[in-house]
């Protein structure tokens, strides 16, 4: 996310995401939703905490990852188009700009994990950060933990409320976890943001969100994006442009592959991959599941009666 289009509505929010070239950035050590710095004012903090930040690296000097994280199978993706020098970016730019949030949903046990990645880019001559916002529904009292191949700033506003943010941060150097926590409201939504602790010298790198506490809204299932499997609810399947084939439909082994399976399409079936199957308005039973004997079919029902019944349990 970065203040592209709505360098007034960044003033009034306070949502230092660049650099602008007419207005100074805020002095390394600032927090990082300091207010920019007219010509001639003062800063203003919109937060109480003001943690102390890396100062941004000289320019031409890249930040090198020190480790090298992996999304693992299932988890959820963020999806952001790929970072690089003149990226006009509103994607997820929550209270700034597109107003758009990536949601977060848990599996059966109110955990998630997103994968998510972050740089630092270049637009018209100026240095701009990548930064993302996510949204949620909490159980109760919840935890996140960001861990980044790069220094990362994580904030958690307790308010949905653009024009009162009062958000908490924690910041944390590169491969080391950055952990908050608070409590809501059961099914209460409340909203992240991660993003880099510097302005310049990051080349594309990945981090994972990890939260702990969300109440479980809606079934999951593998959302598939080409080859490429997520587990999504049907909703937010469908709105990032995915194909969903059904609650509990893993993402391993490879349901977005063309690997066959039985597709119930009323009682009959059919042997089809997952994609298929879903274009079909089917239901799919996973990999390599046969249809004979037909898994479609209603068991028949007994033509003894009752009483008959319970003389083979005597």
């Amino acid at each position: 996310m970065r203040c592209f289009l709505c360098p007034a509505l960044c003033l009034v929010l306070g949502l230092l995401c660049a650099a602008p070239a007419a207005v100074p950035a805020a002095e390394p050590g600032a927090s990082p939703f300091a207010k920019p710095v007219p010509q001639g004012g003062t800063a203003a903090r919109c937060d109480p905490l003001s943690p102390s930040l890396p100062a941004p690296p000289p320019k031409g000097v890249e930040i090198s990852a020190q480790c090298d994280l992996v999304c693992p199978p299932g988890a959820q993706e963020e999806g952001e188009p790929p970072c690089v020098d003149d990226y006009v970016d509103d994607y997820n730019s929550g209270c700034c700009c597109s107003g758009t949030w990536t949601p977060i949903e848990a599996v059966p046990g109110g955990s998630a994990l997103m994968c998510g990645r972050s740089c630092t880019f270049l637009y018209n001559g100026n240095s701009y950060r990548d930064t993302d916002w996510f949204r949620a529904n909490a159980a109760g009292t919840i935890a996140a933990t960001c861990t980044a191949e790069f220094p990362v700033t994580l904030v958690l506003f307790p308010d949905v409320d653009c024009s009162d943010m009062q958000p908490m941060f924690a910041t944390a150097e590169a491969c080391e976890p950055a952990i908050l926590t608070w409590t809501y409201e059961p099914g209460e939504e409340f909203w992240i943001w991660v993003g880099p602790s510097m302005f310049s010298g990051l080349p594309e790198s990945d981090y994972l969100l990890e939260i702990d506490g969300l109440a479980e809204l809606d079934p999951l299932g593998a959302c598939c994006f080409g080859a490429s499997c997520s587990m999504s609810s049907p909703q937010t399947c469908e709105t990032n442009g995915g194909v969903w084939l059904g609650a509990d439909i893993p993402c391993e082994p490879e349901p977005c592959g063309p690997s066959p399976g039985a597709c119930c399409i009323g009682e009959s079936c059919q042997v089809a991959s997952g994609v298929q199957c879903a274009q079909m308005g089917g239901v799919w039973l996973g990999v390599e599941t046969v249809c004979e004997p037909n898994p479609c079919a209603p068991s028949p029902a007994s033509g003894e009666t009752w009483g008959a019944i319970k003389r083979h349990f005597r």
